[in-house]
């Protein structure tokens, strides 16, 4: 960045457009670094990367466990439900 005037006064800090903190250089395959770039700018914005349809499916597979009564997701054990429904929020 050139300074016509010769003042450091007058520059302006640089301000990343990363919201996350401090950068780095990495090497990617040139085929990947567009799609690697959407995904980290929406990581970024704090956008979830799982679709609607991805989360509807996971729930609908829990119901169906659920009412099925499958071992791990009575009521009288919840361990396996709980950590399951954990999965799932950090998808979201």
């Amino acid at each position: 960045m050139s300074n016509p005037n010769g003042n450091i006064q007058t520059l302006k800090p640089y301000e990343s457009k990363w919201r996350s903190g401090k950068t780095q250089t990495i090497r990617v395959p040139v085929a990947l670094a567009e799609q690697i770039l959407v995904v980290a700018r929406q990581m970024d914005a704090g956008k979830s990367l799982v679709t609607q349809d991805e989360s509807s499916s996971s729930l609908r597979i829990l119901k169906a466990k659920i009412e099925a009564k499958e071992p791990g997701y009575r009521a009288n054990s919840a361990s396996k439900l709980i950590s399951v429904l954990k999965l799932i929020l950090d998808k979201l």
